[in-house]
Formats: C-alpha cells, structure tokens, sequence
C-alpha cells in the first residue's frame, strides 16, 4: 500500500471493516469476471417477461379496444 492512501485511512484498522477493504481491492476483477450460468438464465427470464408484456400490451392496443370506445 503506497503512502498516498495511508492518510485517507483512519488512526486504527480496526476502525476499519477487513469486508471493506476485500471489496475496495476486489472489485476491479469482480468487474471483469464473465456472467455466470444462473446470471444469464435470469437475464434472459427477465427480457423475456418483459417482451411477453411487451406482445400483450401492443396486441391489446392493436385489437381496437380503443377506437371502439
């Protein structure tokens, strides 16, 4: 750790959460780690609940329900 940081630091560590310091140096690398399985099932569920309404809502506009009122 270079002197820079060291006064952005409180007086004690243990003032400091060891959890805090793991997430500041590990996210970087979190960042650029690839979507895992059950990330990219759960996107996909998402776009596709997202498109169903998406299909509904453009089906019901396009019925006429609206020019018939």
């Amino acid at each position: 750790m270079n002197s820079t940081h060291t006064q952005h630091r409180p007086a004690t560590d243990e003032a400091v959460s060891p959890f805090h310091w793991r997430r500041f140096t590990e996210r970087p690398a979190e960042a650029q780690r690839p979507p895992t399985r059950r990330q990219l099932t759960a996107r996909a569920q998402r776009v596709a609940t997202a498109r169903e309404q998406a299909e509904r809502i453009l089906a019901h506009r396009w019925s006429g329900a609206y020019s018939k009122a």
